[in-house]
């Protein structure tokens, strides 16, 4: 990746900062576009270098539609962080289009974690954006797909 604005590596320089907002099915105006919800774990490989990640993660550059994470990624991520990661973390995460929590999301997870956690081990940060997922009608890009057995979540292993 190239220099950012203050001559530092940017994470990703295709995208503007966003702030968390709402691009729920019934706010978008744009319904045809395809939303990506990347999970936890792609943020993770990109970090960390993986070349399948960062050469996953390049196809957006061109897209009319960058990915999406949720609000759960945001702590997952920070509170996973390696020590001397900060910049890096904090640079992808600024990048990054944010979804916020709504009482939707929290109700479906709930329903979620009712559902699977004991026949699946769901846990709370999955059941989270799983219904976020859901709730954007996007495709959650994920490699754990076990984390995610609801038949509502359309789930993509990228590499």
């Amino acid at each position: 990746m190239g220099p950012g604005r203050d001559g530092k590596s940017q994470a990703w320089q295709w995208f503007a900062p966003y702030a968390a907002e709402n691009v729920s099915r019934t706010n978008r105006t744009d319904k045809l576009v395809a939303v990506h919800l990347l999970d936890t774990d792609i943020l993770i490989d990109f970090l960390r270098g993986r070349a399948e990640a960062r050469a996953f993660l390049d196809r957006y550059q061109a897209a009319a539609e960058p990915p999406v994470i949720s609000v759960v990624s945001v702590t997952e991520l920070w509170a996973g962080m390696r020590q001397g990661e900060e910049r890096a973390t904090g640079a992808l995460l600024s990048a990054l289009r944010k979804i916020p929590l709504s009482e939707e999301i929290a109700l479906a997870a709930g329903n979620m974690l009712r559902t699977y956690r004991r026949s699946h081990g769901t846990e709370l940060g999955d059941a989270l954006i799983a219904s976020t997922a859901v709730e954007l009608g996007a495709t959650l890009i994920t490699r754990n797909i076990k984390h995610y057995p609801m038949p509502a979540v359309t789930v993509l292993r990228p590499y």
